[in-house]
């Protein structure tokens, strides 16, 4: 099996990541003494950080995934080289992506097919 830039997202941390935002929400509604304004302010926070940690795990698991990737030139089999790392917009924000560099085993070319994938 390849190897992949990525292990598979802790689900279980990304779950007490988000418990703890949410109680950093509720803590500043309950500071926001009925103002409603302070209200919708702490929510389009909470919903900044949890977005931002989805993403970020979305990019994780996905890259997570081992693909078979062939040469474009050739279709030979294409051998995972190493990982480099690249900040990606989303619609949603910003994530971090570790993307694999893979090299040809017969002609010896280099790709990021993910970059190619997500053009």
């Amino acid at each position: 099996m390849q190897r992949t830039p990525c292990s598979p997202v802790d689900r279980k941390a990304l779950v007490r990541e988000v418990a703890q935002d949410l109680d950093v929400y509720l803590d500043a509604c309950k500071e926001a003494n009925g103002d409603l304004a302070g209200v919708e302010a702490a929510a389009g926070r909470f919903r900044e950080r949890v977005m931002a940690r989805v993403c970020q795990a979305g990019a994780e698991e996905t890259m997570s995934r081992p693909v078979v990737w062939k040469c474009p030139e050739c279709g030979q089999l294409l051998a995972y080289h190493d990982t480099q790392r690249k900040s990606v917009v989303l619609q949603e924000g910003v994530v971090d992506l570790a993307r694999g560099r893979y090299r040809c085993t017969a002609c010896g070319k280099e790709y990021l097919p993910i970059d190619v994938l997500n053009d």
